[in-house]
């Protein structure tokens, strides 16, 4: 729910995937149809990048 992160860290050096998902709240019935989108875009990403999901 942090949605300054991309602009307080440098992801590229950390070699993470950090995904922002946006939703209306972080409940199951708003997150649940956003979970095939997640697992692709996870499938998809290199290390070290960033990449938002959602609303």
């Amino acid at each position: 729910m942090d949605r300054g992160l991309p602009h307080q860290q440098n992801l590229g050096a950390l070699g993470l995937r950090i995904m922002i998902i946006r939703a209306q709240s972080n409940r199951m019935i708003h997150l649940t149809p956003l979970v095939n989108a997640i697992v692709q875009t996870l499938a998809a990403m290199p290390p070290g990048e960033l990449r938002e999901v959602g609303d």
